[in-house]
């Protein structure tokens, strides 16, 4: 049964990662599904509301017909894993890499932030203190980089930026 976070893997990650460093759809990506209403482990009796992410190159936009193709791809593997989805009448929600470029404009429609590559890349990463007064970031995106440590450690870095900023608007 679902759990409320869960993992279906691709058959071979070379063959999912290699078409999306060129830009391309792969032809079977890993899929996370979130099946929202089943935390605490309780089955609901009802529908269910699921949240399903697919990897996918950032900053490419979807022709209607990859649109397609993609929620057929998706529903088509987790069939395969034996669980079939009858959607309700209504609207779908399907959010690709370039609507979360216009709603994060800083992620060039990455979902968890740019990837930066090489032997700076660690450099390349925002800090906490922004220009913006009063904005700081914190997370895995953000200097020093992904993991749960080092966006924790990044958090300790936004809340001494908001502390010194704070000390230095009280004098």
């Amino acid at each position: 049964p679902l759990v409320h976070h869960n993992l279906f893997f691709g058959d071979d990650q070379a063959q999912e990662f290699g078409p999306i460093l060129r830009g391309q759809m792969p032809a079977d990506p890993t899929l996370y599904l979130c099946a929202e209403d089943r935390s605490g482990g309780t089955i609901p009796t009802g529908p269910e509301r699921f949240e399903i992410i697919m990897n996918a190159p950032p900053g490419q936009p979807l022709q209607p017909e990859e649109d397609r193709q993609c929620r057929t791809r998706t529903f088509d593997r987790l069939s395969r894993f034996g669980l079939n989805f009858v959607p309700l009448p209504g609207p779908e929600c399907l959010t690709a890499p370039t609507g979360f470029a216009r709603m994060f404009p800083g992620s060039q429609g990455s979902l968890y932030g740019l990837s930066p590559h090489g032997a700076l890349a660690s450099l390349r990463r925002p800090l906490a203190r922004t220009s913006l007064p009063g904005l700081y970031l914190a997370g895995g995106g953000a200097h020093p980089g992904a993991g749960v440590p080092m966006a924790a450690l990044s958090g300790r870095h936004a809340a001494e930026a908001i502390l010194a900023d704070l000390a230095s608007a009280s004098r």
